[in-house]
């Protein structure tokens, strides 16, 4: 199995720089995991953004997906000061559509030189 000796670690400072996003990614065996946090712009006293899929700066605002919900939250001096919910997806579930032919019972997908002999 795999184990992270070392996270992958990003960084990503807002628009002025006084703030950054911190991504940080790591495998323990089949434990996939990925963890935002936001900071000042020394990258001291993260204050973890939890339960978050994504997170990105828009403007000088994070933008972060949880639980199938995007928010907006505003930060200043590393205090997240507010959340606004932007959206709720989780109404969106995509629709159930069937395999293709010859996916199901195994049989084997037709090439381009089965259609065309000649070639």
């Amino acid at each position: 199995m795999f184990t992270t000796r070392q996270p992958e670690i990003r960084e990503k400072r807002n628009k002025g720089g006084s703030m950054l996003i911190r991504l940080t990614r790591s495998i323990d065996e089949l434990n996939y995991a990925e963890e935002f946090a936001v900071s000042g712009g020394d990258g001291h006293s993260m204050i973890q953004i939890e339960r978050a899929s994504w997170a990105d700066w828009i403007f000088e605002e994070i933008s972060v997906c949880r639980d199938g919900r995007i928010f907006e939250s505003r930060v200043c001096e590393s205090t997240v000061l507010s959340a606004r919910e932007l959206i709720d997806l989780n109404s969106a579930k995509p629709l159930a559509v069937r395999s293709p032919i010859g996916r199901l019972d195994g049989e084997r997908c037709k090439t381009a030189n089965d259609a065309h002999p000649a070639l």
